[in-house]
C-alpha cells in the first residue's frame, strides 16, 4: 500500500492477482486492506484466491468484491498427495553461480 501511495509501483501491466491463504488475511482483518490494493489493480485482471476448506463458510470466508467469481473445490473423498522430492546440494563459488543455476533448472544437474 505504502509503494501504491507513492507511486514506486506500478500496476500498469499487472494481469494476474494471486492472494495465497486469503483465509488466513481476512481472519486477520485485512479486508479492507486487500480490497484497497485490488481497487488500484485493472479492472481486466484474473485474481485467484486461495484458502483452506475448513474455513469455508466461516468469518473468513467473507467475500471481497469480485466479478463473476468461480470456486473451485476438491472433492471431499479425493486425497491429494505430493510426491516425494529430492534435494540436491551444490557447493559453488561465487562466479559459478549463475551458471550451476542454469544448469539445476536445465535438469543437467
Amino acid at each position: 500500500m505504502d509503494h501504491l501511495r507513492r507511486g514506486t509501483l506500478s500496476f500498469a501491466n499487472l494481469k494476474f492477482v494471486v492472494l495465497d491463504e486469503a483465509d488466513e488475511m481476512l481472519r486477520m482483518g485485512f479486508i479492507e486492506d486487500v480490497e484497497w490494493i485490488l481497487g488500484h489493480a485493472p479492472e481486466g485482471r484474473q485474481t485467484a484466491l486461495f484458502r483452506l476448506p475448513s474455513t469455508e463458510g466461516s468469518a473468513a470466508s467473507r467475500p471481497l468484491t469480485l466479478h463473476d467469481p468461480v470456486t473451485i473445490r476438491d472433492r471431499a473423498s479425493q486425497t491429494l498427495t505430493v510426491p516425494p522430492s529430492s534435494s540436491l546440494t551444490l557447493i559453488v563459488t561465487e562466479a559459478q553461480k549463475l551458471g550451476a543455476l542454469a544448469h539445476v533448472l536445465d535438469g543437467d544437474s
